[in-house]
């Protein structure tokens, strides 16, 4: 059986994005009572009036709530006619996004060393420091890569239901 996939166009412009099973993607949609909403996940099924992001981890509803809202936060299915806006995360960006935090994360390590060998700080300025660097690399990683919504369909954009 061919894959759906999603096919988001802008008419009168060159502009489309192609959405497929196994892609990441960060969708804005009208929620089950209206709410706006924003996901984050993998796109794990396409079908003729949803998307799924997220995997389903099978569990009743008893153990879904034993376990918490983190099993349930990570999968969505959302009617593709609710979608507001989208942004096609590719692996390339997932791999740069990577490479990142590890730069950041190296270089902060190496700046916490240098602070923390420095003899005329004390605790309380190396605290305050700490959560500096920590900020800023928080800061920066969003600042580079970020994974807000890019597209809208305000903006002109359709979305229609393709198979690879």
């Amino acid at each position: 059986m061919a894959q759906r996939a999603l096919l988001f166009t802008k008419p009168n412009t060159s502009d489309s994005i192609l959405l497929q099973v196994g892609q990441k993607a960060t969708l804005l949609y009208k929620g089950y009572q209206g709410q706006i909403e924003v996901f984050n996940q993998l796109v794990t099924d396409i079908n003729d009036s949803t998307i799924t992001l997220g995997f389903d981890h099978g569990l009743s509803h008893k153990n879904q709530r034993q376990l918490g809202k983190k099993l349930r936060a990570a999968h969505k299915t959302i009617r593709i006619a609710d979608i507001i806006g989208f942004r096609r995360i590719t692996i390339g960006r997932q791999l740069a996004k990577s490479a990142v935090n590890i730069g950041l994360l190296v270089g902060s390590v190496l700046l916490l060393q240098s602070v923390y060998n420095t003899p005329n700080l004390n605790a309380t300025a190396d605290f305050f420091i700490s959560m500096g660097i920590g900020f800023s690399v928080f800061g920066i990683q969003h600042i580079v890569l970020p994974e807000n919504i890019k597209h809208y369909m305000a903006d002109g954009w359709q979305v229609t239901v393709v198979r690879d």
